[in-house]
């Protein structure tokens, strides 16, 4: 597959938080063509081949958001949780899969601009949303359990210029950056000691990423997630751009030496790059895998990403092509290379 096959082949796939196993096998076949592959218990994929040299660990997160059916009304009407970071603003009017029994197409209920109330200008909490089925509160409750899973029901298409829109490239963008590093240091015959971590739970709090890490005791890691892509309105300060290459980010908790040593590769391999500055935690799993057992030097490399946690994320071919080249440039410098 291509970088755009393989973007397609994973955002039309499902895994919200905690329930990332459908995606979780696609991912760890495709991964699996390049080196030895397992799942474990926390549904983390890892990847593992041996090598010389320093072990360097590259992660992304697998899930995506979503939500969860907590109640079915008198009328047949779902109420549902938040899996992650909803965001509330644009969840009216959407179009969500709910996994019961059966695979059911719901709407969310909107209020129409006829019949607004004074205050109905204001976000809604989650709780107050209610998603239609079109089924009868009895047929509701054969199909659908509380506790079932909801997610966006959004197709993956084609913009213009090299860009896509779908749900959850966030973060499987990232996935496929790793996958396409992986292919780069193949290619290259690089015999560099890596193992490649595509961890759950990310969205409820980066939970996959330090348990793995914690197994796998690399000397060092580069966790790859998405930020924020400048759009109208958003300030130029906090984001970086379509087309802008890959994001280097600079933090307290970011390992100062292997962001310089990102930074070199990029400038000497003429990687289009722009680097994100941030005053604290990242939060990416950079920040629980730099603090999993005595710590772990972390570097993080992110794909500038525009309607972060929406249906219709958008990020550019071109982009993920440019953090997987700088990953697998960095490995193939780096690796095999024993710790100072």
């Amino acid at each position: 597959m291509n970088t755009e096959q393989m973007l397609k082949t994973l955002t039309e796939l499902n895994g919200i938080s905690g329930r990332e196993n459908p995606v979780a096998q696609k991912a760890a076949e495709m991964l699996g063509q390049y080196m030895d592959v397992k799942i474990d218990a926390m549904g983390n994929v890892i990847g593992h081949r041996d090598g010389k040299g320093k072990h360097i660990l590259l992660d992304a997160h697998i899930d995506e958001i979503g939500m969860v059916v907590t109640a079915i009304d008198e009328n047949g009407f779902l109420r549902v949780g938040a899996v992650g970071g909803i965001d509330r603003r644009i969840l009216s009017a959407n179009r969500l899969t709910v996994w019961g029994k059966e695979t059911l197409l719901g709407v969310v209920c909107s209020t129409p601009p006829h019949l607004a109330k004074g205050d109905d200008d204001k976000v809604k909490e989650i709780g107050e949303f209610v998603i239609d089925v079109g089924l009868s509160a009895e047929r509701a409750k054969e199909l659908v359990s509380v506790g079932d899973a909801v997610t966006y029901n959004q197709s993956f298409a084609n913009l213009l210029n090299g860009r896509v829109t779908a749900k959850s490239l966030d973060d499987r963008a990232g996935i496929v950056v790793l996958l396409r590093a992986v292919e780069l240091i193949a290619a290259a015959g690089c015999d560099a000691k890596l193992s490649v971590l595509f961890s759950t739970q990310e969205e409820v709090g980066t939970r996959g990423a330090g348990v793995s890490a914690f197994g796998i005791e690399p000397d060092e890691a580069i966790a790859v997630d998405v930020s924020f892509a400048l759009a109208p309105n958003l300030p130029k300060n906090k984001c970086g751009s379509i087309d802008g290459g890959a994001m280097i980010g600079i933090s307290p908790i970011l390992n100062t030496a292997m962001t310089n040593e990102l930074k070199r590769i990029a400038k000497v391999n003429d990687i289009t790059h722009s680097l994100e500055i941030m005053g604290g935690d990242t939060g990416t799993n950079a920040d629980a895998i730099s603090l999993t057992a005595c710590g772990i030097p972390t570097a993080l490399i992110s794909i500038p990403q525009r309607n972060m946690h929406t249906p219709v994320e958008v990020v550019s071919i071109s982009d993920v092509e440019s953090c997987a080249k700088l990953i697998a440039d960095y490995v193939i410098e780096n690796g095999g290379k024993e710790n100072d």
